[in-house]
């Protein structure tokens, strides 16, 4: 009975980040001349936090997230994701940054030109956070 209760509780702790949504997600810009930006941000238990940013393909983008008790993650999506109601964004992830991987920073070139999707959740309860993107 523990074990069923166990896995009861670990599994319905996971949907709650896979299926919240994204809705509108807020446009992240760099300030002229600069080519970072960092967002304060927050996500209840149970929610995610969506952000996109435009780049170019080959452009090497770094993001990071901080948060008081460490819990804060990340997933980014590369262009052509989308945002299924009920069941949150939905696409190619980027290698390292994948959903279930609890990733707090992200170094890479990227694959393609368009809108990059970063949501932005917990690993646990609810977080607030800094988010720093850098593209370069």
């Amino acid at each position: 009975m523990l074990r069923f209760a166990v896995c009861a509780l670990l599994l319905g702790s996971v949907p709650a980040f896979a299926q919240a949504g994204c809705g509108r997600p807020a446009a992240i810009q760099f300030a002229p001349g600069t080519s970072a930006a960092t967002v304060e941000g927050g996500a209840p238990r149970g929610e995610i936090s969506c952000y996109t940013i435009t780049a170019r393909a080959g452009q090497r983008m770094e993001v990071t997230i901080s948060s008081i008790e460490n819990n804060g993650v990340f997933q980014i999506y590369a262009p052509g994701w989308t945002d299924k109601p009920g069941a949150g964004p939905d696409g190619k992830a980027l290698p390292g940054v994948e959903p279930g991987t609890d990733a707090m920073r992200f170094t890479g070139v990227l694959p393609a030109n368009g809108s990059y999707l970063i949501v932005a959740g917990s690993t646990r309860g609810g977080t607030s956070y800094t988010l720093r993107v850098a593209i370069k």
